[in-house]
């Protein structure tokens, strides 16, 4: 096998591309030519005053909104603690009533019974069974985790 390596110097075409351009240029109608821009507009300033209006980036709006959303998709009855990360609430006692499990759930300010079917936090996690072990939840994505007991050691 024979290989053959020609080399030699050549342009690289940008001195035709140069060439081209400079006769596109100098042809009749070659040249585009832009109508001028309409002047700037002037508006008549406006007084934005916002006192006693809600700040729509507030994080307490936001999370009311949030709320709404909660209660308007749930019912008001099943959501408890909308307003707190799940990561922040303890599983305090199991109660059995007439047969059925209820969690007891705390904010460390609150108190809540959670039955199966309820919605719990600010992640909407829902309550699918309460047993000795704890309250078996699905997040959102469909993962399911346990909350277990966690008691305080005051």
């Amino acid at each position: 096998m024979v290989i053959v390596l020609i080399t030699g110097c050549w342009s690289s075409g940008e001195s035709a591309a140069q060439a081209w351009i400079a006769n596109q240029r100098e042809a009749p109608g070659g040249a585009v030519t832009l109508p001028a821009l309409n002047g700037v507009i002037d508006t008549e300033p406006v007084t934005y005053n916002a006192k006693g209006a809600a700040d729509p980036f507030s994080p307490k709006v936001a999370l009311q909104s949030r709320n709404d959303i909660v209660t308007s998709i749930h019912g008001a009855q099943n959501v408890r603690f909308p307003e707190a990360s799940v990561e922040s609430l303890r599983l305090v006692a199991l109660l059995r009533k007439q047969g059925q499990s209820v969690g007891l759930v705390s904010d460390g300010a609150r108190y809540e019974n959670l039955r199966k079917g309820d919605f719990l936090g600010r992640e909407q996690v829902e309550v699918l069974s309460i047993t000795e072990r704890g309250i078996l939840l699905r997040q959102s994505d469909g993962l399911e985790r346990l909350m277990k007991f966690n008691q305080r050691s005051s």
